[in-house]
């Protein structure tokens, strides 16, 4: 089940607006190294806080809708990963909601983090995340969230915000409708040693062809296009680092989905 941690993680894939998911749901170590055992390796087998987990999880309203929570018990492994060890992770959010269109939300994450050697040790995480929607502004929608996280002795850190506008609102679910959005996202990897920060800044337009649901069938139905420009740069010592570096070149990306 999707992990109970901030909004990304709990976010369907048809509703997300960019085509690469932020850094808090996306891999720790976006660079490997050759050395054997380097701490950039041994924490790579999974996302920041990974999507989904195997698990049990409860989630209810509190207060008529003023508060939302979500709590569960998780395997820890990752994805699609079988379970190494005895212990289990606890997830948490409560979401606080004082007016209609305004949100916020806090979450922790208390386990065991399984490198690549499937070796156990401290794995936390707190986060806390806001969204302002269309209920409070028209067309608008703002949402950005942060995280700070340690695996064993390395400390990260990571956050977004992000915002997109409606220049063609969708008056009906077969109707067009048009976005633009922009995303700044940024992680700080290994925090206290060495400049080790990835950051993104994206630009781009979603073009819906269709999306709502359709009455007779009672299922969701989307055709959309979209198009992001990343604007990518990493932190590095030396020019030929820089050069190596596999993440620190911009991209155009291009996406139909239906």
């Amino acid at each position: 089940s999707r992990v109970p941690f901030c909004i990304y993680a709990q976010t369907f894939v048809f509703l997300l607006p960019f085509i690469n998911r932020s850094f808090i749901d996306s891999k720790v170590t976006l660079n490997a190294s050759s050395v054997f055992g380097a701490d950039v390796n041994r924490y790579s087998n999974a996302e920041f806080i990974q999507e989904r987990d195997l698990g049990i999880q409860v989630r209810g309203h509190l207060g008529g809708g003023m508060f939302t929570y979500g709590l569960g018990f998780y395997n820890g492994a990752g994805i699609n990963v079988n379970d190494t060890n005895s212990s289990k992770d606890f997830i948490g959010r409560l979401g606080f909601n004082p007016h209609p269109g305004l949100r916020f939300g806090f979450s922790a994450y208390q386990g065991t983090q399984v490198d690549i050697q499937q070796s156990s040790g401290v794995r936390n995480r707190l986060g806390g995340d806001f969204e302002i929607t269309h209920d409070l502004v028209p067309r608008l929608h703002i949402m950005g969230e942060m995280a700070d996280g340690r695996d064993e002795h390395i400390h990260r850190f990571t956050y977004y915000v992000q915002a997109m506008f409606e220049v063609m609102p969708q008056g009906t679910p077969t109707a067009p409708m048009l976005l633009v959005k922009a995303r700044y996202d940024e992680l700080r990897d290994n925090l206290g040693v060495g400049d080790n920060n990835y950051i993104r800044r994206t630009y781009g337009v979603d073009y819906f062809f269709l999306n709502g649901v359709k009455i007779a069938s009672g299922f969701w139905q989307q055709i959309k296009l979209q198009v992001d420009y990343e604007m990518r740069s990493h932190t590095a010592a030396t020019v030929a680092s820089y050069k190596a570096d596999s993440f620190a070149h911009d991209m155009i990306m291009a996406q139909v989905a239906i």
